[in-house]
């Protein structure tokens, strides 16, 4: 399976909110995307964290909501690159349900 951020949104439902579109794609080719905030991705790193204490970076968390293109463009670089190296990605996160521990290797 493979992970990667295709590109990012500002929210239908609240214009101040950025979405990060995940395309998830399975070794038989199955392909779908997935809608996720940057605070999903650090609740990710912090479960997967407890368990993996060597885990990549995550782009930084800013005091003020990124809006500037430029910035949330290389926010999108940093979550993706975290995808590609991160060997670890839970079950929920890639839209998945009911696995043993809720992790699996991408």
């Amino acid at each position: 399976m493979t992970a990667s951020i295709v590109e990012w949104k500002f929210s239908e439902i609240d214009n101040t909110k950025i979405i990060y579109i995940v395309e998830v794609t399975k070794r038989e080719g199955a392909t779908w995307q997935l809608k996720k905030r940057y605070k999903e991705f650090d609740d990710l790193n912090k479960s997967i964290k407890k368990l993996v204490p060597n885990l990549p970076v995550l782009p930084g968390k800013t005091l003020f909501a990124v809006k500037d293109p430029a910035e949330l463009e290389k926010r999108k670089q940093g979550l993706d690159a975290y995808l590609k190296v991160n060997k670890y990605g839970c079950f929920s996160f890639f839209g998945f349900s009911g696995r043993k521990n809720g992790f699996l290797c991408v």
